[in-house]
């Protein structure tokens, strides 16, 4: 009989011991997968911002509506969440975008008659929201080509004013990076999207940031960029596959020093 008890001892001490082996990995399990809501660092740079109504109700920025070309440039799509501190969606919110063209020119000042120049939509129930467009030049494009023509070929030229080009920036050895690192001295910034967000109908309840590109080599030297403090700095990771290039860019509402632009 003793024998049979310490059996049945043994094998209730073995489950517990199981049992708190399991509820701790699944403790961990749980953890791992629960996203980090560190802040969004706030960019209030509103520079080139379409106010109010010259904003398009679309969020293509390929074509403007009603016209059936689009744009001049590499198709991308912008796709991300509106969080709380708390990690909680925001449902309702309305996320604006604007953006220069492919070759770095904002509306009104863009050539391109198909490129919208802006873009807006609201969140639905998980907080998330999409955008299609295409990737921005870098500002002050033109000064660089003013600079640069005798030096580089047009081939390297475009490649700067189009820095999606990864198998010209890509090369360290390329006569483009040695003439981009002069140039970025002049405070010219990487490619950017600017984000104006809006979670209720009240002004101060507004949050601006802007969105840049994971491994852009303008992003090194980039005059806010490198002012944001913090964790969560607001660079988009570009998604593996896909026929169009996708970059997820996440937004935590949270009050931050902000860095001033204007």
């Amino acid at each position: 009989m003793h024998q049979a008890l310490r059996k049945v001892t043994s094998y209730t001490i073995l489950s517990l011991t199981l049992a708190s082996m399991l509820s701790s990995a699944q403790a961990q399990s749980i953890s791992s997968a629960l996203p980090t809501c560190a802040p969004t660092p706030s960019v209030a740079n509103k520079v080139n911002y379409p106010e109010g109504v010259n904003i398009p109700r679309s969020n293509d920025l390929r074509r403007k509506t009603g016209l059936g070309f689009v744009a001049e440039g590499t198709p991308i799509r912008i796709k991300g969440r509106l969080l709380d501190k708390t990690c909680s969606p925001i449902e309702g919110a309305k996320v604006e975008i604007w953006h220069a063209d492919n070759k770095g020119n904002y509306i009104p000042y863009s050539n391109d008659k198909y490129f919208s120049g802006a873009g807006r939509t609201y969140t639905d129930n998980l907080g998330r929201f999409y955008f299609t467009t295409i990737f921005p030049g870098t500002e002050n494009a033109a000064s660089i080509v003013e600079e640069q023509n005798e030096i580089l070929d047009e081939e390297e030229v475009a490649s700067i004013i189009s820095p999606e080009d990864e198998s010209i920036l890509g090369n360290d050895d390329s006569p483009v990076i040695a003439a981009v690192d002069d140039i970025l001295e002049d405070d010219i910034r990487a490619p950017v999207i600017h984000f104006h967000v809006s979670p209720t109908d009240l002004e101060d309840a507004s949050f601006n940031t802007d969105m840049y590109f994971a491994g852009h080599p303008y992003n090194l030297k980039d005059p806010i960029l490198e002012t944001l403090e913090g964790e969560n700095k607001p660079v988009a990771a570009k998604e593996a596959g896909g026929a169009i290039d996708t970059y997820l860019f996440n937004i935590v509402l949270q009050r931050r020093a902000i860095y001033n632009a204007n």
